[in-house]
């Protein structure tokens, strides 16, 4: 029996954010959140009331003719973007062509025999530069990471992203389903280097889950929240929340909006664990359980302070000093050469 999707519980909505009031808005949001109707004004949006069709001729219109990615997915996996049934590779091809021929694809009937089409993380500036300023917000001056995402009905596994998120969907109808960060361990995470899209995934096929294989996924659903977003409207995703997409209709897309409030010169918290995970994971049990003292108290515990450090000796927990961060990271980067 498949999940019915409609007992989960709703993300709070607004219908009322300003744009100007958007960065202060999310500032202070450490939940989901949906904007309804939040960018019912762009072009796309409107051409896309009309008809999906209309919208996607728009965008070609206005596309580059750079050579963009696409998915193919297998014809035999339900749009589902996953590994293979060996788990040796993934369930579908990457192909590399102009925007033109992706829209040709979309824009034919539906042929089961090819599977299924899919654009991921384009970069929207790049690609479509003529309309990128009619399609912005506010969030255009923090200059963000902002792209495309562009396919048929398609399904994406469960996964997380370091950055905040704002999902504009532009055309079709699209849905989210979402989990806080700490059901990470009800989540049945897999690869954490090898995956489809560059990011962790659930191994949980979230439509159709096997609570045998997967029993404390019941789990993590208790705590699952979901919406259907229809053109216009807007979703708020905090950093590490998990997220499953899937586009609902025969074209779907939606531009995506990823930034960091911190300095990039802080790195990643990803390349942290993953080194965490290389030089601690396999230590006797004793030795993991000091480290584990080690990172509650200077990453996690509210106990610690620097007060008793002479400013001169405060060295990479000094989090103002710039020039000190990236002289550790050099640090860093030469010890792991070694």
């Amino acid at each position: 029996m498949g999940l019915d999707i409609s007992q989960l519980q709703p993300i709070p909505e607004r219908n009322d954010v300003a744009f100007r009031d958007l960065k202060t808005l999310l500032a202070n949001q450490e939940t989901p959140i949906v904007l309804r109707g939040f960018v019912a004004h762009w072009p796309l949006v409107a051409k896309a009331q009309v008809s999906a069709l209309q919208a996607l001729r728009y965008l070609e219109q206005h596309s580059t003719q750079e050579p963009v990615t696409v998915f193919n997915v297998a014809p035999n996996a339900d749009g589902r973007v996953f590994y293979n049934e060996s788990a040796t590779g993934f369930n579908y091809r990457v192909l590399n062509g102009p925007f033109s021929r992706l829209a040709q694809q979309l824009s034919t009937s539906n042929n089961e025999a090819l599977g299924a089409f899919y654009l991921g993380s384009t970069l929207f500036g790049r690609w479509f530069p003529e309309i990128d300023t009619e399609h912005s917000t506010v969030l255009d001056e923090i200059s963000p990471l902002k792209s495309l995402w562009l396919g048929q009905k398609s399904k994406v596994a469960i996964h997380s992203d370091f950055p905040l998120n704002l999902a504009c969907n532009v055309i079709g109808k699209r849905r989210f389903v979402l989990f806080p960060p700490e059901q990470i361990s009800n989540l049945y995470i897999g690869s954490l280097d090898f995956t489809p899209a560059g990011r962790p995934i659930s191994m949980v096929n979230l439509n159709e889950p096997d609570f045998d294989a997967f029993p404390r996924f019941a789990e993590a659903l208790k705590h699952a929240q979901f919406v259907d977003l229809t053109p216009g409207d807007c979703l708020y995703i905090p950093s590490m929340w998990w997220h499953y997409v899937e586009g609902l209709e025969d074209i779907n897309a939606q531009i995506n909006y990823w930034w960091r409030d911190e300095k990039s010169v802080i790195g990643s918290p990803t390349d942290a664990l993953t080194h965490a995970l290389l030089a601690i994971r396999q230590l006797p049990a004793h030795e993991k359980a000091a480290w584990k003292a080690f990172f509650d108290y200077y990453l996690f515990s509210d106990e610690f302070d620097t007060n008793h450090i002479p400013h001169e000796l405060l060295g990479v927990f000094d989090g103002s000093n710039t020039q000190q961060q990236l002289n550790v990271k050099k640090q860093l980067a030469r010890n792991l050469e070694r």
